[in-house]
């Protein structure tokens, strides 16, 4: 076992509306509750905060899209408090439906990592790919896998991580 093991939880509940008329332009805001723990189930970090974006898909055929996004996160109360950062990111990506119910998506995201409590300024790379399978229209299951390098103008706040993973989601449509 590691020191860099640990568990983590990630919930969110928000809105979104797609603007049919811009050709499908999604605009959203949302709540966000992150929890890190160790391997024992201590609580190692929480955060509490408010996510606003845009993403706008190029159809490039029926099967496939090129996407492009801006996502802010910001922190409203987290513990440790020296850990809190508001997030602003880029992302691209493509996505490819080979068969029906399944996608497969490569991105690339670039965010600005600004922690309130300090002067640190944190910026971060995200490569990955992802496999969706839709259960039905309000469960999908993914796997996926990603690498990371993090740029820290924090001394010894540099780092690369590779993970893999998976997940259920669930979609409540109104």
């Amino acid at each position: 076992e590691s020191q860099l093991d640990f568990d983590s939880l990630d919930a969110r509940a928000g809105l979104v509306n797609v603007f049919r008329d811009l050709g499908d332009l999604s605009v959203w805001a949302r709540y966000g509750y992150t929890r890190l723990a160790d391997t024992s189930g201590d609580e190692l970090f929480t955060d509490h905060g408010i996510e606003v974006g845009v993403f706008k898909p190029f159809p490039l055929h029926r099967d496939h899209f090129l996407y492009l996004g801006w996502l802010s996160d910001f922190s409203l109360e987290g513990d440790p408090e020296y850990a809190r950062r508001d997030e602003h990111s880029l992302v691209t990506g493509y996505r490819y439906t080979p068969v029906d119910r399944v996608d497969i998506s490569l991105y690339y995201r670039f965010a600005v990592l600004d922690y309130q409590s300090s002067s640190r300024t944190d910026l971060n790379h995200d490569t990955g790919l992802a496999i969706d399978f839709r259960v039905n229209d309000h469960a999908t299951l993914r796997a996926s896998v990603s690498y990371q390098l993090n740029d820290s103008d924090l001394a010894g706040a540099d780092y690369e991580n590779l993970g893999a993973g998976g997940a259920l989601g669930l979609l409540i449509r109104f």
